[in-house]
């Protein structure tokens, strides 16, 4: 006698079985396999969108993370100075919000967002909204054309939590039905602080799915309902990342008077530097 298990991410359905043994004592065997249960997820979510951004859209993003267990409130740009995001464990900056240089319709909302939350940026509208605040990942250090896959790296968490994506690692994974806007940052050596997420199948350098520190760029300007299967699973893997990053909040700016005022190593902004400027010893 023996025991053996099944499990899958699908209802209840009856399966075969195909058993090998030694000696030739091979049976089929007709079983049934229960569904796996699902990882129950939470968080607060704000969404950030234009007067403008369809209400299907807004709808769909709400629907979507919200029938996953997260709790999502649309913010519009106008209310954005007003809204206190620190109440939020993640942002997500929609695509319309920007383009190129430009983000926003009032100054220091940008900001006023990055200091109190983590952020996901989508598409064109996040490439923005990072070039906004002189970070690696948003413009100008991309380039923009129309993709539907991504390479993944299976020892990312990024494929492993809370969804198992690295069995389909093997070729490139297709997020949606057919080719939308993308933009790639290019980054053809490594940079301090940011992790690449996912590259472009097309070419090695450039990174549809990047991350930099609390922040992360989903470069892809469709939404859940154009996603694959396996791209909305991919999308809740990224917003899991994006409210595990930087555990601790973003702390407000200070005045660092003596380098004895920092406890340990540590990364600093300096408002009037850009980023990975050397300063010398003072």
């Amino acid at each position: 006698s023996f025991f053996f298990g099944l499990a899958s991410a699908q209802p209840p359905q009856d399966v075969t079985a195909r058993l090998q043994g030694t000696l030739g004592l091979d049976e089929t065997l007709d079983a049934r396999a229960p569904r796996r249960a699902e990882t129950t997820l939470s968080g607060t979510i704000a969404y950030v969108h234009t007067a403008d951004t369809p209400e299907t859209i807004i709808a769909d993003y709400k629907g979507f993370l919200e029938s996953k267990g997260f709790s999502v409130t649309p913010v519009v740009l106008a209310d954005v100075l007003a809204t206190d995001f620190s109440r939020f464990d993640l942002t997500l900056i929609g695509d319309d919000t920007g383009y190129l240089g430009n983000w926003g319709d009032a100054p220091g909302q940008a900001e006023h967002i990055a200091a109190n939350s983590k952020v996901m940026g989508i598409g064109e509208g996040g490439y923005a909204f990072f070039g906004k605040l002189s970070l690696r990942i948003g413009w100008p250090y991309g380039w923009h054309g129309s993709e539907d896959s991504v390479l993944g790296d299976a020892t990312l968490s990024y494929y492993q939590t809370p969804n198992n994506l690295t069995g389909l690692l093997g070729a490139p994974l297709k997020l949606y039905a057919q080719p939308t806007n993308e933009v790639g940052i290019h980054l053809p050596e490594p940079v301090a602080g940011v992790t690449v997420l996912g590259t472009e199948p097309g070419s090695s350098t450039h990174h549809p799915l990047i991350a930099q520190r609390c922040h992360q760029l989903w470069g892809f300007n469709g939404y859940p309902q154009a996603m694959t299967e396996e791209g909305r699973t991919l999308f809740i893997n990224a917003v899991v990342f994006g409210l595990e990053q930087c555990i601790e909040r973003p702390q407000p700016c200070m005045q660092l008077r003596d380098h004895r005022e920092i406890p340990a190593p540590a990364l600093i902004d300096f408002d009037d530097l850009p980023d990975a400027a050397v300063i010398g010893d003072h």
